[in-house]
């Protein structure tokens, strides 16, 4: 009863869907869900890297650097999810950063409906361009951490934005979506 009422949470949710006479899966979700998900992403890196350079403590920006060391060694194909959790566990120090209750609650719903997973595997199945995107993101992570650890709110949210649309240049590459679509998305936003 408890894993059906869990379920039910995440079908209303839109993280999971009932498939009749199969049970629940994980949707897939279509190129507008992604395009709208990745506009929403843009809206509150910006808006949770700013606030994290504005309200950060110490705590946060050594937790930060030592989250960015640990990944800068993790480049192999057989370190992507290590490096995956890493990354995630970046985002999440930079919103917890911003010490702001309410724009965390928001940024995990938004988070939930991004498709990493479907951008990882996409990505594991280029192994040769793997490598490269992930030293970028290592510098794009870097960038920010200093911009935070300077408490240069402007310069934060630019890093953001910066490695957020580089994410958008991936969606665009393996995911399909096309570009327009993103920038419509983008703009319906005022971004």
């Amino acid at each position: 009863t408890p894993v059906r009422e869990a379920l039910d949470l995440l079908d209303a949710a839109g993280l999971a869907e009932r498939v009749p006479y199969r049970g629940v899966r994980v949707p897939e979700p279509t190129h507008e869900e992604i395009a709208e998900s990745y506009a929403m992403r843009l809206l509150l890196e910006k808006v949770v890297s700013r606030a994290a350079a504005l309200n950060r403590e110490q705590a946060h920006v050594e937790a930060l650097k030592r989250i960015v060391s640990q990944a800068k060694k993790l480049i192999r194909l057989d370190e992507m999810s290590a490096s995956r959790k890493l990354s995630g566990d970046f985002h999440l120090t930079v919103v917890h950063a911003a010490q702001n209750s309410m724009l965390t609650r928001v940024y995990r719903t938004v988070m939930n409906t991004f498709p990493d997973w479907m951008l990882y595997q996409a990505m594991f199945e280029h192994p040769d361009e793997l490598e490269q995107s992930i030293k970028e993101e290592y510098q794009e992570h870097l960038a920010i951490t200093e911009a935070i650890a300077a408490r240069d709110a402007k310069l934060a949210e630019r890093r953001a934005e910066e490695h957020i649309r580089d994410i958008g240049n991936q969606i665009v590459l393996y995911l399909g979506v096309p570009q327009e679509m993103l920038d419509r998305k983008i703009a319906q936003l005022g971004l």
